[in-house]
């Protein structure tokens, strides 16, 4: 059982305790006055209006249409045409003379491109050759040669450099 029973006067006591409009100090037990709160302030009337305009034979203003209460669908139109493209700077265009380097460019790789096994060079600078002549020429039948001079080459990191391109290009 509980030491100290509680009865509903206790409860209605305290309850008035809290509500009173007086706050009990507990240190000094002086009774604090709690102030009552301000009023709210009145709230101003509108100004009245200085002058109102005369009704003098004005016809009222017309209403606006009234709108359709559906929309038709729109009608399909053709695509748009696509943007012309932009013109490429003058020296993009390759001049006369380069065109016939490029030209003879690729005549000095195909006459090569039979020589290179019989060339006294090292198998890097062989294959490096055949490179030139099937991104030039676009000349796959290189490629098997390519393989048999990238056997050769001594330095396993340009070897597999070799390797990884003929793969890539048999792709």
């Amino acid at each position: 059982m509980n030491p100290n029973p509680t009865t509903d006067d206790d409860l209605q006591k305290a309850i008035d305790d809290i509500t009173n409009n007086t706050n009990n100090d507990p240190v000094f037990d002086d009774t604090i006055a709690i102030p009552e709160p301000a009023p709210a302030p009145k709230p101003t009337p509108a100004p009245k209006p200085v002058a109102s305009f005369p009704e003098v034979g004005m016809p009222p203003a017309p209403k606006p249409p009234k709108a359709p209460s559906f929309r038709p669908a729109p009608k399909p139109q053709a695509p748009k045409p696509a943007p012309a493209p932009m013109p490429q700077p003058e020296e993009a265009e390759p001049s006369p003379a380069q065109g016939e380097f490029h030209d003879v460019r690729e005549s000095v790789l195909r006459d090569l491109a039979p020589m290179v096994n019989g060339l006294d060079i090292d198998a890097k600078k062989k294959f490096d050759i055949y490179k030139n002549i099937r991104e030039e020429l676009h000349d796959d039948s290189v490629i098997a040669s390519a393989y048999e001079v990238s056997k050769e080459i001594t330095d396993d990191g340009e070897r597999a450099d070799a390797l990884l391109y003929l793969y890539d290009s048999l792709k």
